[in-house]
């Protein structure tokens, strides 16, 4: 079965509204910046906090590398 980009697309919209999760492009600068940004959030916490400093850790993992440029 062949399927045109618009289909895929409206299929991973339609998965991702199931799902509860959320599809975001980021360009290799937002990344770098989003993930300085919750290395900072992470050091407000103190120990009371452990979950959420094992679920930003978690998020924190879940990016990827920025890729290099050509």
């Amino acid at each position: 079965m062949v399927c045109s980009s618009a289909g895929v697309d409206s299929f991973q919209r339609a998965y991702h509204r199931c799902m509860g999760t959320h599809v975001l492009e980021l360009t290799n600068e937002e990344v770098t910046l989003l993930r300085h940004a919750l290395r900072h959030y992470l050091s407000e916490f103190g120990h009371d906090e452990a979950d959420v400093l094992r679920a930003t850790k978690k998020l924190i993992a879940r990016l990827p590398e920025p890729t290099p440029a050509p």
